[in-house]
């Protein structure tokens, strides 16, 4: 049975005198106010949360107690603001980042290998030592990302000072200086 079944309004509308008419929508409408379902639950806390991630001050925790990272090996976490958050050692191959914002996030020695990071806002993020082999940067923001260490999307690991700009396997992204 919908909400419908039991939405006075409609009844209400039909009552001629007005007086009589407003106090039944008053009350229709407190009634129905009690029926309002809870928001759905977040994706993305969903997914973190059930990685073992924790939040504190608006950021995620991914590092673990004995300095492991999480596993979100897949993980849709396209369009998720995870700015200023720490996800060190942590496995994100083959996970959905397009259009997530990552600006000053900590990848410290993690995994984004195949990982979509389309449309990304990877600006003032941490990638050292991080493996992004195939990993799909287009049209992201890249602007002073720390590429230190890191195995670039072409396969080729960089030094401790380099960039894997002009490194990428896709289109030209925001913050990489033009060749």
């Amino acid at each position: 049975m919908g909400t419908e079944a039991h939405d006075a309004v409609p009844r209400c509308r039909q009552i001629k005198d007005r007086r009589r008419r407003r106090a039944c929508l008053r009350q229709a409408r407190l009634h129905n106010g009690e029926h309002v379902s809870p928001p759905p639950p977040d994706r993305c806390a969903t997914i973190l949360q059930a990685a073992g991630c924790t939040q504190s001050y608006g950021a995620w925790n991914c590092l673990q107690p004995d300095s492991t990272g999480v596993n979100l090996t897949g993980a849709d976490l396209s369009g998720c603001d995870l700015s200023g958050s720490g996800l060190p050692h942590s496995t994100l191959s083959r996970a959905n980042l397009a259009g997530a914002a990552l600006r000053g996030t900590n990848f410290f020695e993690s995994s984004l290998d195949d990982a979509d990071l389309t449309g990304a806002d990877l600006s003032y993020a941490r990638l050292y030592s991080s493996n992004l082999s195939n990993a799909k940067f287009a049209n992201a923001n890249l602007t002073d990302v720390s590429w230190d260490s890191a195995v670039c999307p072409d396969g080729e690991r960089i030094s401790a000072d380099g960039t894997c700009c002009g490194r990428l396997i896709d289109t030209p992204s925001a913050g990489c200086p033009a060749p």
